[in-house]
């Protein structure tokens, strides 16, 4: 996704990088807010278990 949002820059294509850079910071976001659920699943789960 990087080397797309530098090549569209390259181009002078600011709409193509401005999508693409907006979509590389929600798919960031969204992996870490799967992370923090999983790590509070996890807490959930060994409180439950012990």
């Amino acid at each position: 996704m990087t080397t797309k949002i530098v090549d569209a820059i390259c181009a002078g294509d600011a709409g193509r990088a401005g999508t693409l850079a907006r979509a590389h910071v929600r798919g960031s976001r969204d992996n870490v807010l799967r992370l923090l659920q999983a790590k509070s699943d996890f807490r959930n789960f060994l409180a439950k278990a012990s």
